[in-house]
């Protein structure tokens, strides 16, 4: 038997000069141009919350499990209260997770014609510290038949 594989923590994202404030947060991450292959971004993109602490491997193969300590610290270092993210089928169209301070939004309906999924959109208020709102909805009526498009989908989509 071969012993378990202990998870490497992800490196840290580049910093900015200054500590992100309300105001410049949003310029400084659109001004990140990173590839998404490998490194911090990549894992970014592939990691997914759990109910364990610290950090994981994940089964995806790419990026970390990580937990809501990691989560409470990250939001903690850079003064947030919630993260909001996707790339990730979520039933319910949307899954708060650790008291509400990450949710999974996942907006495509019945994804790939077969998961049953619902899918929302979020919706924030004018205020920075509302608390976001979620339209919820489904899949529409079925529109011919998806058997050919379901035959080419590959399975790692899911």
């Amino acid at each position: 038997a071969g012993r378990a594989e202990t998870p490497r923590v992800p490196p840290a994202l580049p910093r900015p000069s200054r500590p992100p404030t309300r105001e410049n947060r949003l310029s400084w991450t659109s001004s990140l141009r990173v590839s998404v292959v490998a490194g911090a971004m990549c894992d970014l993109m592939w990691s997914d919350p759990e109910e364990i602490s610290g950090w994981g491997l994940s089964p995806r193969g790419a990026g970390y499990l990580f937990g809501g300590d990691v989560v409470e610290k990250f939001n903690e270092v850079n003064a947030i209260a919630l993260i909001a993210r996707a790339h990730q089928l979520v039933m319910e169209g949307h899954k708060p997770l650790f008291d509400e301070t990450l949710v999974t939004v996942w907006s495509a309906p019945n994804y790939c014609y077969r998961c049953g999924n619902m899918a929302a959109i979020m919706e924030i208020g004018d205020s920075i510290d509302a608390r976001p709102e979620f339209v919820m909805y489904e899949a529409s009526p079925e529109q011919g038949d998806k058997k050919e498009l379901n035959q080419r989908m590959p399975d790692y989509f899911l």
